[in-house]
């Protein structure tokens, strides 16, 4: 590749992996983005809100959110912009190893395979965690590679302190990830200084946190302590996701999330052992992808009984650079012409319709909670209820609305059962004073109590009809072009695609239900016996 127009090269990279991230935004899905933002929004605000919720302390989230829209203004897109920003830094970092490494040509590879690997791309556009716990962690990798080239103490340091940063996203990772550090050590067979540096930059961070907690709240090991406790409650509660083959299934047979990311660096793997074990950019990002996959499976939490470190597929964002650098390495391998036609053929488009998936997986699940708090705030004198997505849906919009009645509250379905004569007994003009919304879509998500099945729903609810599901994205249109395209498939393998897509095109229905006065009383009664 010329280096007259390498320059352009990560620009270009980064505007197309942006344009990606934009045009399927995911969103809201009623989870932790929830506790991040409400804690980041006070913090804006000059508040300091105290918790007991781990969720709702992690200032690697909240702190940098909190300032963003403090410059920027109070907006969903604002406070997702951190996430946004890390997703596309941890591009640019890949790019950056690989072509120390190995050169241009890998380096745009690799950058590719990240920016359109559709796990990466989707939680880019969500309030979460992710997004920046990748980044730090693979900032921590690229300064100790920088460091080792360069020579120049002050990358050691830079490695700690964004290893430290990870304690500040979350705790419990940072205790786990650093040790693959320790394989480099392994392999360099002696303690160089530049581990203390790093441990001084690492153990600098913490302390830095430990103060913030001191001086806000006077409790300087408050996140050690939830660390600790939070684990130990994991182990009680928490049996199931613990399988050591979760991550590789996820990555070579259940590839949904990452299409050909594994398969590609499994082969680098292979050019690896084979051919270039002298490579050392290679052998130090194998030892960071193997060190990472095999810390996240095999770690032990509990020895009685004998538990291992539980699984979620978003936890694999972690070790996505890696496996992208391996990727990339070996379709650099394979000479431009043929890597160009994998990329533009296969990469790309797969990419694209994958991050689609992604994103229409979350926004079927949530539109009929977005109909919910339509209907609410269509129905502004009525006492509307629903369930556990539709609440957080609400809590949501709340934080982000200008007025009360741009995003009304939505009551607990199960406080109906619970403590239906606290209903506000106002009829509306068709005698109701309540409305109770059963989504089928999400009756199996939170806790519903009684009503979680239409078969507990009481006889005297009045059915009104189906609620029509809202905020469908770029990402319905995609499925519905795949749902077509099935048709040309052999019938049987079409019926079980368009089975598929049907389930995420629309939502299971939700439906609206009327209350009269004398059936809350009824509901209360019979709750109570």
């Amino acid at each position: 590749m010329s280096r007259d127009n390498s320059f352009w090269f990560l620009p270009a990279l980064l505007l197309a992996a942006l344009a990606l991230r934009l045009a399927f935004f995911t969103g809201c899905f009623g989870s932790d983005e929830v506790t991040y933002t409400e804690q980041a929004l006070k913090i804006a605000q000059g508040e300091w809100a105290r918790a007991d919720y781990i969720g709702a302390v992690r200032l690697g989230i909240s702190l940098p959110v909190g300032f963003l829209v403090w410059i920027l203004g109070r907006s969903e897109f604002v406070a997702n912009l951190w996430s946004l920003l890390c997703s596309l830094g941890e591009i640019a970092l890949v790019y950056l190893i690989a072509r120390r490494f190995w050169g241009e040509q890998a380096a745009v590879l690799s950058g590719l395979v990240l920016a359109f690997t559709p796990l990466h791309a989707h939680y880019a556009g969500r309030l979460m965690a992710d997004a920046p716990l990748a980044f730090f962690i693979s900032l921590s990798f690229f300064a100790l590679f920088e460091g080792d080239r360069s020579g120049r103490r002050a990358y050691y340091l830079c490695a700690g302190l964004a290893a430290g940063f990870v304690w500040w996203i979350k705790s419990s990772v940072a205790l786990v990830y650093v040790l693959v550090f320790a394989l480099y050590v392994v392999r360099e067979r002696r303690l160089h200084n530049k581990w203390l540096l790093m441990a001084t930059g690492f153990l600098a961070m913490l302390v830095l946190n430990g103060l913030l907690f001191l001086i806000m709240e006077g409790d300087f090991w408050k996140i050690w302590r939830m660390t600790t406790s939070g684990a130990a409650e994991y182990v009680q509660k928490v049996s199931s996701g613990n399988d050591p083959t979760f991550y590789l299934r996820l990555l070579l047979l259940d590839i949904k999330h990452t299409w050909l990311l594994g398969p590609l660096a499994v082969a680098g793997l292979l050019l690896w052992l084979t051919r270039n074990r002298h490579d050392d950019g290679l052998t130090r990002v194998a030892i960071w992808c193997l060190g990472l996959i095999g810390v996240f499976s095999l770690f032990i939490v509990s020895f009685k009984p004998l538990l291992l470190i539980t699984k979620q597929v978003n936890y694999a964002i972690v070790f996505l650079a890696p496996l992208s650098l391996l990727a990339g390495y070996a379709l650099s391998r394979l000479g431009r012409s043929l890597a160009t036609l994998v990329a533009v053929a296969l990469i790309i488009p797969l990419g694209i319709i994958g991050t689609a998936l992604e994103q229409q997986v979350i926004q079927s699940f949530v539109a009929n909670s977005k109909a919910a708090l339509h209907y609410a705030r269509e129905h502004p004198n009525s006492v509307v209820f629903g369930m556990t997505s539709a609440i957080r849906t609400g809590n949501y919009a709340r934080l982000f609305a200008t007025s009360p009645a741009d995003a009304p509250r939505i009551g607990d379905i199960q406080s109906l059962a619970r403590d239906a004569p606290g209903v506000a007994l106002k009829a509306d003009a068709d005698g109701f004073v309540a409305h109770a919304v059963f989504d089928r879509q999400t009756a199996d998500w939170g806790q519903q109590g009684p009503y979680s099945r239409a078969e507990g729903l009481p006889h005297c609810w009045h059915r009104l009809g189906e609620l029509e599901p809202t905020g469908m994205g770029l990402g319905s249109r995609i499925v519905s072009g795949l749902r077509s395209a099935a048709a040309i498939l052999p019938a049987a393998i079409a019926e079980k695609v368009a089975r598929q897509l049907d389930l995420l095109a629309r939502p299971l229905p939700a439906t609206i239900y009327g209350i009269r006065a004398d059936c809350l009383a009824v509901t209360a009664d019979a709750a109570a016996h």
